[in-house]
């Protein structure tokens, strides 16, 4: 639990799911919620760089879990 934690307030600092910074390239508040055990887990040294975690998830895609695969999917 104490990862969630931890990754909620640097998610919301790199701007992602931010209404005020909403952008193309920018994950949904669904996105985030459905791949943040993806991102912890393949991801977690890039949580503070939006452009680094974005690559590392594209570098992942293969091994995303279907919850992930499917909030992208839509």
């Amino acid at each position: 639990m104490r990862p969630l934690i931890l990754a909620a307030p640097v998610l919301l600092a790199t701007g992602i799911g931010h209404a005020a910074l909403v952008r193309e390239d920018m994950p949904t508040a669904a996105q985030i919620a459905a791949c943040t055990p993806d991102a912890q887990r393949f991801c977690l040294r890039y949580l503070a760089d939006h452009a680094a975690m974005r690559a590392c998830m594209i570098e992942h895609k293969k091994q995303l879990s279907e919850i992930c695969k499917e909030a992208f999917a839509k």
